[in-house]
């Protein structure tokens, strides 16, 4: 059991960024014609807590520059601040349990430390021995009796950065920045995300949150060698096919959809995994209604037969529908003015609602990051910018 030093317990300042993190480690072998051969060498993820905090008083200052002088290389015990849950029923001193609100969608774990917080003198951390949604079981009895409504969060048990700058303000009021990196602790019962909660597409989940428009931007990759002796030069490349490189901003409300992200992150283990994940682009205009047994889509000439057929590009497609709703299918044959699909679409499509189709190409691609930085504005609102690369170059078994 990992043994915390010294606690953490001002406050962050919400009007700075406050950053949650989440980070997995790939190793990934490529040949050069994009091939790739991944592995996880992480079993759970090492988070991190990086946010700005000021002192409001003489003791505060004080208190800080005392455990920071004696404790800076030690562990130290810092609140999930952006994860508050409050009671719900008084909880009374030599009892085990505690009522919350909500235990969902925050980094409560079994063998885990949580907090409950009066303020920075007046705190009580204990053990927790199980939990459901609204409670929590301790594995000891509470010293103190805490009333309806206090804060109790869960705790980071991490090491701070090896030099801390603390900025005075004035004689008496100090600011700072921290960053917190978790110790390896092995009576946690780690809680990973998966992707539980998404759909599926032949065979892999289906990344189908909408980013943020303004904030998504496509590379196109495509290494090749350019040969030439005091002449005509000549190209070659290994790669079957140009890929896609895609960045996104999101931003998020209400924890739950928050977690949705993290969860989704987990379960590709960073770069490790293989999704699915639209362009989120206007690629494809369909020009007539279409029956949900249709097998067949009229749309606007586009050359697709010239460039995108028979390209793991352009072999399937995902139309999103004015109420949310939406549908995957493949591509197997094309003319200027017609596609034909794999399998029947499943959704049928009024007159009135064809202007109002987003039709995009479904990419089959990678995460390009092990970390997931979420930066919280409250605990309820937070954005992260996430960036991928389609696997065209790799042989995708059972996804053709």
């Amino acid at each position: 059991m990992t043994v915390v030093n010294e606690y953490l317990l001002i406050p962050p300042d919400w009007g700075n960024s406050f950053i949650y993190r989440r980070k997995w480690q790939t190793s990934i072998q490529s040949a050069i014609n994009g091939i790739e051969k991944r592995s996880a060498l992480l079993t759970w993820p090492r988070r991190t807590l990086s946010y700005y905090l000021s002192t409001q008083n003489y003791s505060s200052s004080n208190l800080l520059k005392r455990k920071l002088y004696k404790n800076l290389h030690n562990v130290w015990g810092i609140p999930f601040w952006q994860d508050k849950t409050k009671l719900t029923s008084q909880a009374l001193s030599g009892s085990a349990i505690l009522n919350v609100q909500s235990t969902q969608n925050r980094n409560f774990e079994v063998g885990g430390s949580c907090l409950l917080y009066g303020s920075e003198n007046l705190y009580e951390v204990k053990i927790i021995s199980s939990f459901t949604n609204t409670e929590i079981l301790l594995s000891s009895n509470l010293a103190i009796t805490w009333p309806i409504r206090t804060e109790v969060y869960p705790i980071l048990k991490g090491r701070l950065k090896t030099d801390i700058g603390l900025d005075m303000n004035t004689s008496v009021l100090a600011e700072m920045q921290i960053e917190a990196m978790e110790e390896y602790d092995d009576t946690v019962t780690r809680q990973i995300g998966d992707v539980s909660g998404f759909s599926f597409y032949k065979g892999y989940p289906l990344f189908d949150l909408e980013p943020s428009w303004g904030k998504v931007s496509q590379t196109f990759i495509h290494p090749y060698n350019w040969n030439f002796y005091l002449g005509k030069g000549i190209t070659l490349s290994y790669f079957n096919e140009t890929d896609f490189g895609l960045k996104m901003d999101h931003v998020i409300k209400e924890k739950s959809n928050i977690q949705k992200y993290l969860d989704f992150f987990d379960g590709q283990k960073g770069r490790w995994g293989g999704f699915w994940i639209p362009s989120w682009q206007f690629d494809i205009k369909i020009t007539e209604p279409f029956l949900a047994t249709a097998f067949q889509l009229a749309i606007e000439p586009m050359d697709f037969p010239g460039y995108w057929l028979n390209t793991n590009a352009g072999a399937h497609l995902i139309i999103f529908w004015p109420d949310g709703s939406y549908a995957c299918d493949g591509i197997i044959d094309a003319s200027s003015m017609l596609l034909t699909l794999d399998e029947e679409i499943g959704k049928a499509c009024l007159a009135s609602e064809i202007s109002h189709l987003l039709v995009c190409f479904l990419y089959f691609a990678r995460f390009t990051q092990d970390e997931i930085q979420v930066e919280y504005a409250t605990d309820e609102l937070a954005k992260t910018s996430l960036s991928f690369q389609t696997q065209f170059s790799a042989t995708l078994a059972g996804v053709s």
